[in-house]
Parts: C-alpha cells; sequence; structure tokens
C-alpha cells in the first residue's frame, strides 16, 4: 500500500517520507503536513492512533484494503459517519490491482449544522420523555418489548373499555388520550374489534392484555378513574348537553366547547344585548 500511497501524493506535489517519527507515512507541500496511518483493517486501536497524529500534523488520513460491498454495508456507513465526526480522512488501497481512491477528505464537523438537520428528531425524543407515565425500560436491554408513551396510552384504552360492555373513541378523548380514535382504528396490538361503527369491545389478546398489564394499571389509570368518576357524577342533563355539543362540533378543543356550554347557560337578555354590543362595534368599524 506504500507505493501507492506515495506514487499517489508526489503527483499531487508532495513530497512523501514513510516512517518518520512512528508516522506510517508523511507528506509534505510547502506547510501542509499530512499523515497516513496504513493498516490491514479498520479497528479502535487505528482510530486512536490517527486521532493521536491529528495533533501533528494539519490533516489525517487512514488507509485500508477496500472491503467487499461496503456501500451496501450498514455498519461501515456508520463507520463513516464516525470518521467525519472525527475529521479523518479515508483512503482504500489494492496493491494487486494498482487501485487507490480517497473515499473521504478530512473536514471540520460542522456540530450545529447537524443538530440543525436532525432537530425534528429531538423533538420527537424530548415528546416521547414527557408523555411517558412510568420508567419501567431500562437502558441498554435488548429483545424486550419497550413500554413507550403509546403504549401506556393504549394501556389505558384498554383499561377503558374493559369497564363498559363496548367503548367510543370520544369516551377516551373525554378523559384526555387524544389518541383514542387512532389506537382503536390502527389496533395495532389486537386488542380491539369493531362492534359496529364507532364503537369497540375487547378481544382474547385484550383480555389477556389486561392481566399481563395488571400490576400496572394502578399506576397509569390513578388520573383516569378520578376523571371517570367525576364524568359519572354530573347531572344526567349536563352530561347530554356536554355529549351533544361534541357531537356537533368534533374538531374543537376543550376550550371552545366549555365556551359554548356557558353561552348556553346565559340568560336570552344577555344573549341579546352582547349581540347588540356586536351590532354597534361592526358599525363603528365601518365608519
Amino acid at each position: 500500500m506504500y507505493d501507492l500511497v506515495r506514487d499517489h501524493f508526489t503527483d499531487l506535489g508532495y513530497r512523501v517520507q514513510g516512517e518518520v517519527k512512528s508516522c506510517d507515512v508523511t507528506a509534505l507541500k510547502e506547510d501542509l503536513l499530512i499523515i497516513l496511518e496504513l493498516k490491514k483493517s479498520l479497528s479502535m486501536e487505528l482510530l486512536i492512533q490517527a486521532v493521536k497524529r491529528q495533533r501533528l500534523g494539519d490533516l489525517t488520513y487512514i488507509c485500508i484494503p477496500k472491503p467487499k460491498n461496503y456501500m451496501k454495508n450498514r455498519k461501515f456507513q456508520e463507520i463513516l459517519y464516525l470518521l467525519k465526526r472525527l475529521s479523518l480522512g479515508l483512503i482504500f488501497c489494492e496493491p494487486d490491482r494498482q487501485f487507490i481512491e480517497v473515499i473521504l477528505h478530512p473536514e471540520d464537523y460542522n456540530l450545529e449544522r447537524s443538530k440543525k438537520i436532525n432537530k425534528k428528531h429531538r423533538e420527537q425524543i424530548i415528546s416521547e420523555m414527557q408523555a411517558r407515565t412510568t420508567s419501567l425500560n431500562k437502558g441498554g436491554s435488548r429483545g424486550r418489548k419497550l413500554m413507550t408513551a403509546y403504549r401506556e396510552d393504549a394501556i389505558r384504552v384498554l383499561w377503558i373499555c374493559s369497564r363498559r360492555e363496548t367503548m367510543a373513541p370520544r369516551d377516551g378523548v373525554k378523559l384526555g388520550i387524544v389518541k383514542t380514535p387512532s389506537i382503536l382504528r390502527d389496533n395495532h396490538y389486537g386488542w380491539f374489534h369493531k362492534v359496529e361503527r364507532g364503537c369497540y369491545g375487547l378481544t382474547e389478546s385484550g383480555h389477556k392484555a389486561l392481566a399481563d398489564y395488571d400490576q400496572l394499571l394502578p399506576e397509569l389509570t390513578q388520573d383516569l378513574l378520578l376523571q371517570d368518576q367525576t364524568t359519572q357524577d354530573l347531572p344526567q342533563d349536563q352530561m347530554t348537553q356536554d355529549q351533544t355539543i361534541r357531537d356537533l362540533h368534533p374538531h374543537q378543543t376543550t376550550q371552545e366547547i366549555s365556551s359554548r356550554q356557558l353561552s348556553l347557560t346565559k340568560s336570552p337578555e344577555q344573549a341579546s344585548a352582547k349581540q347588540t354590543r356586536r351590532t354597534k362595534a361592526s358599525k363603528a368599524n365601518k365608519g
């Protein structure tokens, strides 16, 4: 590999020497010093050695034989990212074919730019952390089902459904689980079945999951239980009014629905006076 590297950099106008002060290859042009480490394979030892060489030279390259099918190798792509992150160059050499190829030139890594590109992923991590109620996952574990925020919500919906013969998506939304419609519709875990339009029940898998998560239910459903009891304590006419407004305006927020409820409680005189004020304000704006 040395002959290929020497000839390549000599053609570029560098003065090349081998084994200079423990450096495999050095190339010098004016004040620009390039250090190259030649090895038969890429290893952690080689990376450490190359990083140390960065203290001495302006640019540092790693030279290794060309791997087979490296473009399709996911692990190699991750290694390539690591080399970029370390500002190291990479050269492939094949002495038998007299082949040399510069795959990566050393460049300063722009960490801030990388963070901006991955901003959405960062926000997803923060959102997932904030949405979780439990902390059951052990870091570094593999082959185990993870307790995600989505699974927590699905277990809550499962619990709600188990407390009644059937449930509608709005039953979960009313208790604060905004993803209830998609959880029931997509049925990712196979826990629910559609009884009729807008009405769902539990499958055998759902009943089994309910037993599997029995010890976790008190922690996940404590707030839901209080809300559910509060809802049941409402006067029947108030519950009917709440549901009627939700059915007529399914896309409105809780705050907007509360405003509608408040407007329904106003007397005709109050409503008339408010309409008069609106009319006067409209005329004043036109004038």
